[in-house]
C-alpha cells in the first residue's frame, strides 16, 4: 500500500513550485504601479474573521492624501480591503469608487465632516464592511449616504459626533435606509447619553452593537426591540446597578461586556430569560464586593465570568454552585483571601483561571488542588520570586503564565509532574539561569518565552537552544558576563557566532514533533494550498 506520507509530500514537491509561480504571476497583477507614490496592493496572508485568509488588499494608509487617488487600474478585480485610514481627506467626489468591486472600505480617522448622497451607491452589490471612525461626522444630521448598502454587514461610526445637546440617538436614524443585512454596528465615543424607542429601527439581523465609552447610566430600554441582537459591548458608561428584566426579550443575547462602568447592584433577576443563551459575562473594574450568586445561578449555558478588578474580597463555598458549566473564570486584581472550598461548583469543569496582580508570593494550592481540569493559569503581576519543587502541586497545567513577577530562582522538579508540551511565559522575571529546561526531559516545553530578563549568554543556553529540547519557539535575550551593556536576542546569528567560538555546537538531538503532529501539519500544509488556490480567483479580472 502506498503511504499517505509519501503522496503529500510528493504532491507538495511537485505542486509548490507551480504554486508559487501561479501565485507570482497573479500577484504581480495588482501592483498598482501607477499608485506605487501613495498605496500598495497586493496578496496578504490576513487573520480575518476568525481565519488565515489570502486577501486582496490595496492599503493607502497614513499617505498624507489630501485627494482620492485614481483607482481606474483597479477595475476588473475584486478588492477585499481598500484602506484609506489617517489621511487628510475632507471631501471624496461622487465617482472616486466607480467601477470598483470593494468588499471592506476602512476611511477612519479623514476630516470628511460630511459624505455625499450616492458616494457608496457603485459599490452596493460588493461592500461588506465600512468604517468611518472619527471622521468628524454629526451622525444625526442624517446617514443617507447609506441607503441600499444591502450587502453592509459591519459597519463602524464610532469616534464622531451628535448635533443634538442632549447626546441622545434619535429615533429613526437608520429607519429607511435597506440596511437589511447589517450585523454589526459600532457607535462608541459618541456622548451618548440616552437611545431613544425606535433608534436601531430598519435594522433587523443586528446581532452586535458596541456602544461603549459613551454616558449610558442605564441599559437602555430600546434594546428589547432588537430581537437578534447576540453581543453586547456597554465597556466604561456610568452604569450602576442591573435591574430585573434589564433583558428581557433578549432570547438570543451570548455576550456581555460591562467593564470600566460603577455596577455596585446586580438584581436577582437581572438575567431573567438569557438562561439558554448567555456564555460569556465580563465585569472587568466594576465596585463589585461579591459574585452575584442569585443572579446567574440559572444561566445554563454560561462558560466565561470576568471580576477582574473589583473589590471581592472572599469567595464562599457554594458560590459558583449553579445549573451553568463554568470553563474560564477571571478573578485578578481583587483583595482575595483563598480558601479549599471557594471553587466548589466548578471542579469539573473550569479550565482556565486568572489570578493576576493578587499579591500572591505562591500559588493558592488548597484552592486550586480540587479543579480537575484547570490547565491555563495565568498568576502575571504578582509577588512570587521562586518557582520551588512544590510549586504546582499536583495541577497538571499546559499553559503558565508567570510574566511581571520577580522569580530568580526555577528548579526543574516543579515541571516534573506536569504533562509534556507546555508553554510557559515568563516574561520580565529576574532569571539569569534557565537551565533547568536541560535538567527535564526532552520535549517538556513547547513555548517557553524569558523575554526581558537578565539571562546569562552561556552554553546551557547555547544547547537549549540548538538542542531543539523546546518544541516549537524559545524566546528572550542574554548578555555577556564581561559586556553586559550587548543585548543579543536568541534568535540572533551574532549570538550563535560567540557562543560556538567557547561552546562546542550542539547538534539537534530532540525531535518533538509527535506523529499526531507530523500528520497535523500535512493536512495544515494541504489546507493552506487549497485556500491559496483558492484565493488566487479573488484577483482574476471579471469577464
Amino acid at each position: 500500500m502506498i503511504s499517505m506520507t509519501w503522496v503529500s509530500n510528493r504532491m507538495a514537491r511537485r505542486f509548490i513550485p507551480c504554486l508559487m509561480l501561479l501565485i507570482a504571476s497573479v500577484t504581480t497583477d495588482l501592483t498598482c504601479t501607477d499608485l506605487r507614490s501613495v498605496c500598495t496592493c497586493g496578496m496578504k496572508l490576513v487573520w480575518h474573521e476568525g481565519a488565515w485568509q489570502n486577501l486582496a488588499v490595496v492599503n493607502c494608509s497614513s499617505a498624507g492624501l489630501v485627494s482620492i487617488p485614481n483607482y481606474s487600474s483597479l477595475e476588473g478585480h475584486e478588492i477585499d480591503m481598500l484602506i484609506l485610514n489617517n489621511n487628510n481627506l475632507t471631501d471624496i467626489p461622487p465617482k472616486a469608487f466607480r467601477n470598483l468591486t470593494v468588499k471592506e472600505l476602512l476611511l477612519s480617522r479623514n476630516p470628511l465632516k460630511s459624505i455625499r448622497q450616492n458616494l457608496f451607491a457603485p459599490l452596493k452589490d460588493s461592500l461588506r464592511k465600512l468604517e468611518l471612525q472619527g471622521v468628524e461626522l454629526y451622525i444625526d444630521d442624517g446617514l443617507v449616504f447609506l441607503s441600499n448598502l444591502d450587502q453592509l454587514r459591519a459597519l463602524d461610526l464610532g469616534h464622531n459626533h451628535l448635533k443634538n445637546e442632549y447626546g441622545e440617538l434619535t429615533e429613526g436614524i437608520f429607519d429607511g435606509l435597506a440596511l437589511n443585512s447589517l450585523k454589526t454596528l459600532g457607535l462608541r465615543v459618541l456622548k451618548l447619553t440616552k437611545l431613544k424607542e425606535g433608534a436601531f429601527r430598519g435594522l433587523p439581523n443586528l446581532e452586535e452593537l458596541d456602544i461603549s465609552i459613551n454616558y449610558l447610566a442605564e441599559i437602555p430600554s430600546e434594546l428589547k426591540n432588537v430581537k437578534n441582537l447576540k453581543v453586547l459591548n456597554m465597556y466604561s458608561n456610568e452604569i450602576m446597578i442591573l435591574k430585573n428584566g434589564t433583558f428581557d426579550g433578549l432570547t438570543n443575547l451570548e455576550t456581555l461586556y460591562f467593564g470600566a462602568n460603577e455596577i455596585v447592584t446586580i438584581e436577582e433577576g437581572a438575567f431573567a430569560g438569557l438562561e439558554d443563551s448567555l456564555q460569556r459575562i465580563n465585569f472587568y473594574h466594576n465596585a463589585l464586593t461579591s459574585v452575584p450568586v442569585d443572579a446567574i445561578v440559572n444561566l445554563r449555558k454560561l462558560k466565561m465570568l470576568g471580576f477582574a478588578a473589583n473589590n471581592i474580597q472572599t469567595i464562599e463555598n457554594g458560590t459558583f454552585v449553579g445549573e451553568y458549566r463554568l470553563e474560564i473564570l477571571e478573578l485578578d486584581k481583587n483583595p482575595l483571601t483563598y480558601h479549599e472550598d471557594m471553587f466548589t461548583g466548578v471542579e469539573d469543569t473550569l479550565t482556565t483561571l486568572f489570578i493576576r496582580e493578587n499579591k500572591l508570593t505562591t500559588l493558592p494550592l488548597r484552592a486550586l488542588r480540587k479543579l480537575k481540569r484547570l490547565s491555563h493559569l495565568d498568576a502575571a503581576d504578582n509577588h512570587i520570586t521562586e518557582i520551588d519543587k512544590l510549586f504546582f502541586g499536583n495541577l497538571k497545567l499546559s499553559k503558565i503564565s508567570l510574566m511581571w513577577n520577580k522569580i530568580s530562582k526555577v528548579d526543574p522538579s516543579a515541571f516534573k509532574s506536569l504533562p509534556n508540551g507546555i508553554i510557559l511565559d515568563l516574561y520580565k522575571n529576574l532569571l539569569t539561569d534557565i537551565s533547568f529546561i536541560l535538567k527535564l526531559e526532552e520535549c517538556k516545553f513547547k513555548e517557553v518565552d524569558v523575554s526581558s530578563n537578565p539571562v546569562i549568554c552561556d552554553c546551557f543556553l547555547e544547547e537549549i537552544i540548538n538542542s531543539g529540547r523546546v518544541a516549537t519557539s524559545i524566546k528572550g535575550e542574554c548578555s555577556f558576563p564581561e559586556d553586559d551593556s550587548k543585548i543579543y536576542r536568541f534568535d540572533s546569528p551574532q549570538l550563535m557566532e560567540r557562543l560556538v567560538e567557547s561552546c562546542n555546537r550542539t547538534k539537534k538531538y530532540a525531535f518533538c514533533l509527535s506523529a499526531v503532529s507530523r500528520a497535523s501539519s500535512r493536512v495544515t500544509l494541504m489546507s493552506v494550498l487549497v485556500a491559496i488556490m483558492t484565493s488566487i480567483t479573488y484577483l482574476q479580472p471579471h469577464v
